[in-house]
């Protein structure tokens, strides 16, 4: 896989929404993992968007 577009660090204050964005080129289809503090994020499948509190 090749990471076309890497998340960018985001310096904000507490409450704030934040959005991180990734893009990657690869076959087979490459899989994407998100994680707040250890925890792996669940998303629904083929959703782009969602809320982490």
């Amino acid at each position: 896989p090749v990471i076309t577009y890497a998340p960018r660090d985001v310096v904000t204050t507490k409450g704030s929404d934040v959005i991180f964005s990734c893009e990657v080129s690869s076959y087979p289809l490459a899989s994407i993992q998100w994680s707040k503090e250890g925890d792996v994020i669940s998303f629904p499948a083929d959703d782009s968007s969602t809320a982490v509190q």
